[in-house]
């Protein structure tokens, strides 16, 4: 199952929400809901008389954010009014419960009870969450647990039992949910203590076998979606595709987004002598979402949480809303066309009448459908009346790309069509009688732009027939074995790749399809959760500079995603700001494209500085003075034009190689008053003409760092060729740079040095002479300092952990840093001994193990400087 998404989609909003939370955490809890029968009725739960008590959901909201604005009203007062429910002994429930053992719910705590009459499960789970079980280690006793802990009450706590109904009216198989005191009892053991005399929600458990009890379509066997799919390769084991389609048009009727893969359990019956496989949805906590409040609203854009959504009377984002299951829909529901899609849509829509809606949302405990029952039930409605376009609108997002799962045994896959709109795919996996029916579909070339056929293991054949015309994609994907691909329309078909590792000299085959052939099994093997929907996300682009006072400006990121690339296929980054004091401005685009070329990443991007670039110029040579302590003397502006564009590879994670070629066009702005334009800068009137340049740069990296944000050890090699030519002033000039940098540990220390340097020839703009500055390779010194056409320098630091952070808004590593630089430059006759030395300290603070922030102040003989900065200089 592929989780990395969604799990750094939660990381990032975590972090959001946390620096968010640094001025509101004190608004969480403060001012209580004047209601004192709560405080009563929170005693009575430890202290009931006769067989039911009054309990609530979750005392610990009775306390509410003061910025309810901010945090979101949600359903706060239904967790905090008291409802009356039956206290139970399981010692005589259902003829007597034994506990099986303890729960490993992730926001919950539970049991799993046994029968001990009929054998069949049972589970009480508190109605309390506790959803920093389920939080990453490194958010553990910050503020993010109290904000996670708040956005419990987007939840319903009583959604379960309106949407049993729902399912029974619409024929969706479900538990029968309901709310109890669990008293103490010897029944339940070692759990008495902790787990008696306490409010659960109890419902039938969808395990083992449940023949003669209709809840679960008597099933005789039950088991996990992990299991399910499992099955799905054998050749007898169908999916009932209806059957999960009504479970999900329930989702998308409920609001129910937070339907992930262990949200399902799978029963199995016997039909014409195959075993069907059908749903069984258990967990319904997020049904009626409420996500109101800005915090809420800007954690659940598409940039964002996307899947999480809030229940309204319309579907605003219908694949955030379905974004849990995605797979497991593009798995199952492959095979169902619109007209069945209609039919099962339609069905749903009659079942869900305006009695139904009523009685379910009547299910509410008395005392809390006063609160929202009838604004769920308008919405109900609402979502109701519709469902045939929500229906139509899901359909054809999963219809424009299929992806179609062979078995482990031998399949044959018939593609067929009697006009070019439509097409037909037959699906036969072989059994000990032969080839058997598995599923098929009629696609319509207007919805479906590409079907992917995954043989997976076995001899497969894939076979497109007499008189076939295909507007849409197919891509034959053998899988292993020994597998064949048969054309019988007489020519070739356009439409059509073939991928194998077997095809490259099987000349047939070359005739009739667009072979690819590769040697790994990248594209051969079948991934599930591979697929991902493209992104678009925004991001702001500020800046600031002394002569042009504040940037602001923003950009968007769009990440684009394909079957057969792992990660990113494309990426595109455009964003542009704008200084509003000087008119300034910059534009930028990056376009990053995985393996074109091969293996090979394409990379192009496109800057535009009119003018940004800002530098510090104090001469040429390594005994340049400073003259004056207005920084801004030495201050220069270049307006700048860059087009880069080229190759990129990775090996094994430690090996990084790009070849890219660009085109420069520079002008340095003449501005008086400025060491640039005086007679020390030695500099004549052509250095401020617009000047053009194309080359290239080869770089390599090789790196074994544990660690991106706060290596501890490792080594770094760095190596870059670069060459421009100038057809504005007929020079050119190559550079060649190198470093070489280790981290040591020393027990808790960590020694980091740095050795570096470069050579340039050739004849540059003088602001492209390789310089020692103080933001890269010379602390202690002004941005740019000393320029010259050779230079070396080395870095030496100390990293000493001193503290780790385990606050209520921040968890880490605090630590201090001493620090020694020292490099020089050289020119052609220019008679120098001069080394110069910046030394200093600083604080760093790696933050939830994620990234790094620095504070290092540096000093030498004519300059102290401060550097703040995100991460380490190296």
């Amino acid at each position: 199952m592929n989780t990395t998404h969604s799990t750094t989609a939660v990381r990032h909003w975590l972090y959001l929400a946390a620096a968010i939370l640094l001025f509101s955490s004190q608004s969480i809890g403060q001012s209580a809901i004047d209601d004192a029968s709560i405080i009563a009725n929170i005693n009575r739960q430890k202290q009931y008389k006769g067989d039911s008590v009054y309990v609530l959901a979750d005392a610990a909201f009775q306390k509410v954010p003061t910025t309810r604005w901010f945090l979101g009203d949600h359903y706060r007062r239904e967790w905090i009014t008291p409802i009356k429910v039956p206290v139970i002994d399981i010692d005589t429930l259902y003829g007597g419960l034994v506990v099986k053992k303890e729960g490993g719910g992730k926001q919950t705590k539970s049991l799993q009870l046994k029968s001990k009459t009929t054998g069949q499960e049972y589970t009480i789970r508190t109605v309390e969450k506790f959803p920093e079980k389920a939080l990453p280690e490194e958010f553990a006793g910050t503020v993010a647990v109290e904000f996670v802990k708040d956005q419990v009450s987007s939840a319903h706590p009583y959604a379960p039992l309106v949407v049993a109904d729902l399912a029974k009216a619409g024929g969706i198989y479900r538990s029968n949910p309901k709310f109890v005191f669990v008293k103490r009892s010897s029944a339940l053991g070692e759990f008495d203590s902790t787990f008696g005399n306490q409010f659960y929600l109890m419902e039938e458990r969808p395990q083992g076998n449940w023949e003669g009890n209709p809840l679960f379509g008597n099933a005789e066997r039950i088991f996990s979606t992990e299991k399910m799919q499992e099955s799905l390769l054998k050749p007898k084991y169908k999916a009932d595709s209806r059957a999960f389609l009504r479970a999900r048009l329930l989702d998308m009727f409920i609001g129910d987004w937070d339907r992930h893969e262990d949200q399902w359990t799978w029963g199995v019956r016997k039909q014409d002598g195959l075993n069907y496989i059908y749903p069984i949805p258990k967990d319904r906590d997020q049904a009626f979402a409420k996500l109101d409040g800005v915090v809420p609203w800007l954690g659940t854009r598409k940039w964002a949480l996307r899947k999480a959504k809030y229940f309204k009377e319309d579907i605003e984002d219908m694949k955030g809303l379905m974004w849990q299951a995605k797979n497991l829909d593009r798995l199952i529901l492959v095979d169902l066309t619109w007209p069945e899609w209609e039919k099962e849509g339609s069905a749903m829509q009659t079942a869900w009448t305006d009695n139904v809606i009523t009685q379910a949302v009547n299910e509410l405990p008395a005392s809390v459908k006063p609160l929202n029952g009838q604004d769920i039930q308008q919405k109900l409605m609402h979502r109701r009346d519709d469902l045939m376009k929500y229906t139509k609108e899901y359909y054809k997002i999963l219809s424009k790309e299929v992806e179609w799962m062979g078995t482990d045994n031998a399949d044959k896959f018939v593609i067929s069509s009697t006009e070019p709109s439509t097409f037909t795919i037959k699906h036969y996996a072989l059994d000990k009688e032969g080839y058997l029916l598995k599923k098929e579909r009629v696609f319509n070339s207007s919805e479906t732009k590409e079907v992917r056929l995954y043989g997976m293991n076995g001899d497969d054949q894939f076979q497109i027939e007499p008189n076939t015309r295909l507007k849409s994609r197919i891509r034959l994907i053998g899988g292993y074995g020994n597998n064949s691909y048969t054309n019988a329309t007489g020519s070739k078909l356009s439409k059509v790749y073939a991928y194998d590792t077997s095809l490259k000299k099987n000349s047939e085959v070359k005739k009739e399809f667009k072979i690819r052939t590769r040697p790994d099994s990248l594209w051969q093997q079948y991934t599930y959760g591979n697929y991902q929907y493209d992104i678009v996300l925004p991001f702001f682009l500020p800046g600031y500079n002394p002569d042009d006072g504040v940037f602001l400006g923003g950009g968007i990121n769009y990440r684009k995603y394909k079957w057969n690339k792992p990660g990113l296929a494309a990426q595109h980054r455009i964003a542009a700001n704008y200084a509003f004091e000087s008119g300034a401005y910059n534009f930028l685009y990056e376009g990053f494209f995985a393996q074109v070329v091969g293996r090979w990443n394409v990379l192009a991007n496109f800057y535009l500085n009119q003018p940004d670039y800002v530098l510090n110029f104090y001469g040429l040579g390594n005994n340049t003075e400073k003259l004056v302590d207005d920084k801004s003397f030495y201050r220069i502006r270049v307006e700048q034009l860059v087009a880069v564009a080229g190759l990129q590879r990775s090996w094994a994670a430690k090996h990084h190689v790009s070849i890219l070629g660009d085109y420069l066009s520079t002008q340095v702005q003449e501005v008086d008053k400025r060491f640039v334009t005086s007679a020390g800068a030695a500099l004549d009137s052509s250095a401020f003409d617009r000047v053009h340049w194309v080359g290239g740069t080869v770089s390599y990296l090789f790196s074994t760092r544990n660690d991106s944000y706060f290596p501890t050890h490792g080594v770094a090699v760095e190596s870059a060729i670069q060459y421009h030519y100038s057809p504005t002033r007929s020079d050119n000039y190559s550079n060649y740079a190198g470093a070489f940098t280790f981290y040591l540990p020393i027990r808790s220390l960590v020694w980091t040095s740095r050795i570096g340097g470069a050579i340039l020839s050739g004849d540059p703009q003088f602001f492209q002479y390789n310089q020692l500055s103080g933001l890269t390779n010379l602390r202690g010194y002004r941005r740019s300092r000393f320029s010259g056409k050779s230079m070396v320098y080395n870095n030496n630091e100390l990293r000493i952990p001193v503290a780790t952070l385990k606050g209520f808004v921040v968890r880490g590593k605090l630590g201090i840093n001493l620090f020694c630089d020292n490099g020089r430059v050289w020119i052609p006759d220019e008679d120098s001994n001069r080394w110069h030395v910046g030394y200093g300290g600083g604080v760093w603070i790696v933050p939830y193990q994620r990234i790094s922030f620095t504070a290092n102040y540096g000093v030498s003989k004519e300059d102290q400087v401060l550097y703040i900065k995100a991460g380490f200089m190296f």
